[in-house]
């Protein structure tokens, strides 16, 4: 008899709870299945809406994840877990991890402001804290960037964010300079006259505004001429228009006759060998 009372009360209290833990998995269930596919469509309402791929992924692990806590909540109090306990708690331990882990919360908060602002995309040539290359990725906690010599770099966003951004592939004018060195006997309006006109027909060398070339100084040995000229980089790209329009004075040069002066050394010898031989 001392038992009876004891085992009836937990069978009753185990044909309670039963149905209330079926229903709670269902619920949980419920929500994974949900959580998915939310997350796809809230994925491809954004991507209709802008080309930000980073963007929509973030928000989709945004919105998939918020459904499933909202299931697993919800699921936890339908078997009388005291929730509210539980969220007080979790905020407490969240403040105490924060503390803890306050660079990576550093680096996400950076992250999704860098998502939002969009000052680089995945593929655009950058120079980001003194790095200088293409960015391959970027997500919440960092960006990679590949160098110009093949090497990977991957750097924190809170450094990026705090740093000085230059994304080269939104100029789509560039300006360029050479500098060159010819005699200043000869007459120099022709001469600058003549790289201009070199420089102004390379293709991908803007016609505005358009090549210049003006005196810098004096050099050594000549006149130093500084050429300047604009390269529209949604025609050629930047090395190969700064490689032709150098060419291009060049061959001018060599064309037209233009005196390039050679550094000259003169040598002076002090005092003679005396004796009979030498």
């Amino acid at each position: 008899m001392g038992l009876e009372v004891p085992l009836q009360q937990l069978l009753h209290d185990a044909i309670v709870f039963i149905p209330k833990l079926v229903g709670a998995i269902i619920v949980f269930l419920v929500a994974l299945f949900v959580a998915g596919r939310s997350g796809r469509a809230a994925r491809r309402a954004l991507e209709r809406r802008t080309d930000r791929a980073e963007l929509a992924s973030m928000f989709e692990h945004i919105v998939h994840w918020g459904v499933i806590v909202a299931g697993a909540l919800s699921a936890l109090s339908m078997v009388n877990f005291d929730v509210t306990s539980f969220v007080a708690g979790l905020g407490i331990t969240g403040v105490v991890v924060g503390l803890a882990l306050q660079d990576i919360a550093r680096n996400f908060v950076a992250g999704v402001i860098l998502l939002l602002r969009r000052p680089y995309c995945t593929g655009e040539a950058v120079s980001i804290a003194g790095i200088d290359g293409a960015v391959v990725d970027m997500n919440t906690r960092d960006t990679t960037i590949r160098r110009w010599d093949g090497e990977q770099a991957i750097v924190p966003n809170s450094t990026i964010f705090t740093s000085v951004i230059t994304n080269y592939s939104r100029a789509t004018l560039r300006q360029r300079t050479v500098r060159l060195e010819v005699n200043r006997l000869q007459p120099l309006e022709r001469t600058i006259a003549t790289i201009r006109e070199a420089v102004t027909a390379v293709e991908g060398v803007a016609a505005e505004p358009g090549p210049s070339v003006r005196a810098e100084g004096l050099g050594d040995n000549g006149m130093i001429l500084a050429l300047r000229f604009w390269v529209d980089t949604t025609v050629r790209g930047l090395l190969d228009v700064h490689s032709d329009a150098v060419l291009a004075a060049n061959a001018a040069i060599v064309r037209e006759g233009i005196d390039v002066p050679y550094p000259t050394r003169t040598v002076r010898l002090q005092g003679a060998p005396s004796g009979g031989e030498g």
